[in-house]
């Protein structure tokens, strides 16, 4: 049973490919949900709160395993990123530093949790 519409994006809010794939999805009328590494009350980067109201107003969502109030900090991404690869169905790797969140994110599903990750060239199961 699929509860979930097929055009569902699951992203951080940083900016570039997240900000980039959260306004690609609003324009093709797909739906979005940010992950926040912060409270749900707490936008960050601040300059994204125009996309927040996009993502909201359009039927999409924020979620954050964090408490209201908790300000961004280092180590509340990779956790962040942990979250966006368990609830994926896969990962798409448009780029990734070596030292990078979307790095944590392609281990992590390919970890425990078992997903799918691609990139340009191959996929890993």
């Amino acid at each position: 049973m699929n509860l979930l519409p097929a055009d569902l994006i699951f992203r951080g809010l940083a900016r570039g490919v997240d900000t980039a794939g959260h306004r690609g999805a609003i324009a093709a009328k797909g739906k979005t949900v940010a992950v926040f590494g912060t409270g749900v009350d707490v936008i960050d980067p601040k300059e994204n709160s125009r996309r927040v109201d996009q993502i909201l107003s359009t039927g999409g969502a924020v979620v954050s395993e964090f408490p209201l109030k908790t300000f961004a900090a280092p180590q509340n991404f990779p956790i962040r990123n942990r979250i966006i690869s368990g609830i994926s169905i896969g990962v798409l790797v448009v780029e990734a530093a070596e030292y990078s969140g979307t790095r944590i994110t392609s281990r992590c599903a390919l970890g425990a949790e078992s997903r799918g990750v691609c990139r340009a060239r191959e996929c890993h199961q």
